[in-house]
């Protein structure tokens, strides 16, 4: 799992900024995009970060709030590797909150062509802290408003199908706009528009196929009180067995604990909670990723801003074996 908290400066290994650091900058725990009118450069701006964690599939929440203001759309979403691939690698807008009251937003996918969309409005007032999150898994994509499900597409639904041909990444924009999708900036809009984000959340996806029940035990550090105890990797039959790289494991969160009658050498016991996975490909890239080549939904004309615990699994909990230590 990859999160941020944005407790200080972002990490230029793991956030690019867009534009100039007066629009996009943290204090008091929270990143700060922020739209005006910039003297410097006697323009109206938005602003933005991007990450440089690129994904096939998994979960991303964001936790956030915009102020009111016409000419200015909070925007997070996934877009693809390298800005070449949109339109064909599609696109996934966790939320657009695009209308200056920021009384409901939209979840929106696209994919393919820049014409096969599909989105769902979602009322809220999302001048109040709200989370948002999606789910992107191979036969589907479900969105969330502070956990409960909003929209869901798979390939029944949409004819275009689910977006698979590259890998993403998350985009926080607050889109400067003044067309059919954003309202123009007028006298009711504030001198400044502001965007925080107080924290940033990446899962792994599940594998779709798991190994058998027992197959396998958890591979992790345990902490317990008074003493201390280490879950190792082999199978039951065969304990010296590697473990294999296509397999990760997570348990509970913290702190990760057993009674301590279960840590004795050759316990075999079953950890409920602990789930198997098998994430994508999941690289940090080096290079600065592009800022996105934001789209109109509603005419779909091109405009460039201006500015693991994993999921859960379904397959049995493998086994696992405590040694003390």
């Amino acid at each position: 799992m990859f999160e941020e908290d944005f407790d200080a400066v972002p990490d230029p290994a793991n956030w690019n900024i867009y534009g100039s650091p007066t629009h996009a900058y943290v204090s008091d725990g929270a990143l700060h995009l922020v739209g005006s009118v910039d003297p410097a450069l006697s323009m109206d701006v938005g602003g933005g970060v991007g990450s440089s964690l690129q994904q096939s599939y998994g979960r991303w929440e964001v936790r956030f709030r915009v102020g009111q203001g016409n000419g200015y759309s909070a925007d997070m979403l996934l877009w693809p590797r390298n800005d070449a691939d949109w339109p064909a690698a599609g696109e996934i807008d966790v939320m657009d909150v695009n209308e200056g009251d920021r009384a409901s937003g939209l979840d929106y996918l696209q994919n393919l062509t820049a014409t096969q969309t599909t989105s769902h409005t979602v009322d809220a007032d999302f001048t109040q802290w709200h989370t948002v999150a999606v789910d992107w898994l191979p036969d589907h994509v479900t969105y969330y408003l502070d956990g409960a499900p909003t929209f869901t597409v798979t390939p029944g639904t949409f004819s275009a199908g689910i977006p698979s041909a590259s890998p993403m990444h998350l985009a926080l924009q607050l889109d400067q706009g003044c067309d059919d999708f954003i309202p123009c900036r007028d006298p009711s809009t504030p001198d400044q528009v502001v965007m925080d984000v107080d924290w940033v959340k990446v899962f792994r996806a599940c594998p779709t196929t798991h190994p058998p029940a027992g197959a396998w035990e958890v591979s992790t550090t345990m902490a317990t009180s008074g003493s201390s105890a280490r879950v190792v990797c082999s199978s039951p039959a065969v304990h010296s067995a590697a473990w294999p790289a296509s397999i990760g494991c997570h348990t509970p969160s913290p702190p990760h604990t057993l009674p301590r009658p279960a840590i004795t050498r050759n316990n075999w016991s079953t950890l409920a909670g602990c789930r198997p996975i098998s994430p994508p490909a999941a690289t940090r890239s080096t290079a600065t990723p592009p800022s996105p080549v934001r789209v109109n939904p509603v005419n779909r004309t091109p405009r460039l801003p201006k500015s693991l615990t994993s999921l859960p699994c379904t397959a049995p909990y493998p086994m696992m074996r405590i040694e003390s230590i």
